[in-house]
């Protein structure tokens, strides 16, 4: 009898963890018990040291109240935008986007590798009357076995940007009121990047030359490196900004936990928001598992911040991430969206038994409850349905809860002091 495709993933990811797990155990055995102590600091950390991300600077990055206080007194992104001095990149790298105003230009970004190895970079649209910053981190499925692998995108360079332009790009958070779009988002007004999705690892691997059965070639898992090579680029030229707001959709989103710290540090003088359109990290381990988790996290090596004591187990704790960033950065505020049973993630998410939409559902709210609202930093979006990840897609301008848009939550999120309400059914 012919296994379905979802059967054969699961028995290719369990295969997979139970051999990393006889490796971690014959390595135990070799080293003694002088190493169990390091277990809970993880033992895919060396790869990336505790120098990559660092919470040395976290306090410095918050007790300049007077910088965020100042700059999000009005909540309204529309009209304020040119309230205070525009900054504008001026020159080296962005010397075609300062040219080009209103438009978007590709720039290759040094190091910036796809899973393929091949270069990749940014897109970035400046507007000339601007003073805040839009950063958009690009989702896209993930690679970890031939069948997902082949459904995720290996490279993004210049063709691919052409393609984005006429397209996603130009709708949604993107939308500018031209003749592609219907609507026009005030976040357009903004100067806009776009951090393209290649990598597999949702934008927070480290591990290079990773060999995966079934899948061409050896996969370059670095998406953190990418992020990271980005943030300082952005912190060098853009550090006049008046506000920053960083966006991830589905597999951004995911990436917007550790690319938060990243963007967080390039940017010392603001507080950093953010928008997670579409990727929970639940605490329900019958929603996202532990050995999913263990799997993942060796695969691509992510590596949790070093501060994050909570999440820094093998096998559980990666949605404490999420409170951590709260809690180190508290003039920052957070928002989540979902679709109450979004069918793409349960997907993702699954191991063993498919996820109902009950329980994702109730996943969600205790995730809510239980963990983001507490930090006081922290507001959701829940809507009734299976869909996924509309900040790119009309859709964004036509839903509504509780005579609340999708579109005035995100942009009140964007430069408010204080998260928005919590809009739910």
């Amino acid at each position: 009898m012919r296994r379905s495709p979802g059967a054969e993933r699961r028995l290719w990811f369990l295969l997979f963890v139970l051999s990393a797990l006889l490796m971690l155990a014959i390595a135990g055995a070799a080293c003694g018990d002088d190493d169990d102590d390091d277990d809970s600091s993880s033992s895919i950390d060396d790869d990336t040291g505790d120098d990559d991300i660092t919470d040395d600077d976290d306090d410095d990055d918050t007790d300049d109240d007077d910088t965020s206080d100042d700059d999000t007194a009005d909540d309204d992104t529309g009209d304020d935008d040119t309230a205070e001095a525009p900054f504008f990149p001026v020159g080296g790298p962005f010397a075609d986007a300062d040219e080009n105003a209103g438009e978007w230009v590709w720039l290759p970004v040094p190091g910036n590798i796809c899973r393929d190895g091949s270069a990749t970079g940014i897109a970035v649209r400046l507007q000339e009357n601007a003073n805040k910053l839009m950063i958009f981190m690009q989702g896209g499925g993930a690679c970890f076995d031939a069948g997902t692998c082949a459904g995720n995108p290996k490279k993004f360079g210049e063709p691919e940007f052409t393609s984005a332009k006429s397209g996603e790009l130009t709708k949604g958070v993107f939308a500018d009121g031209g003749a592609a779009a219907a609507e026009t988002s005030a976040l357009s007004g903004w100067h806009n990047v776009f951090v393209p999705y290649c990598t597999g690892d949702v934008h927070s691997g480290n591990a290079t030359d990773v060999e995966i059965k079934g899948a061409s070639g050896k996969q370059q898992f670095v998406g953190l490196i990418n992020i990271r090579n980005i943030a300082d680029l952005l912190g060098e030229y853009f550090d006049g900004v008046q506000t920053v707001f960083l966006i991830g959709q589905s597999a951004g989103g995911f990436g917007t936990n550790l690319g938060f710290l990243e963007f967080a540090q390039a940017f010392p003088g603001n507080d950093v928001n953010v928008f997670n359109d579409s990727a929970p990290l639940p605490a329900d381990n019958d929603v996202l598992s532990p050995v999913l988790q263990f799997g993942l996290r060796s695969l691509w090596n992510v590596v949790p911040p070093p501060g994050c004591d909570d999440c820094g187990t093998k096998f559980d704790g990666l949605e404490n991430i999420q409170k951590y960033n709260a809690t180190e950065y508290p003039n920052s505020t957070f928002g989540l969206y979902s679709y109450l049973e979004d069918e793409t993630i349960r997907d993702f998410f699954q191991v063993g038994d498919p996820i109902t939409g009950e329980a994702y559902a109730a996943g969600l709210e205790d995730l809510r409850d239980n963990l983001l609202e507490p930090t006081g930093r922290w507001s959701t979006f829940f809507i009734e349905g299976t869909g996924h990840a509309p900040s790119t897609s009309d859709t964004y301008f036509e839903i509504e809860e509780g005579g609340t848009s999708l579109q005035e939550w995100v942009e009140e999120l964007a430069t408010a002091s204080d998260p928005p309400a919590s809009v739910a059914p």
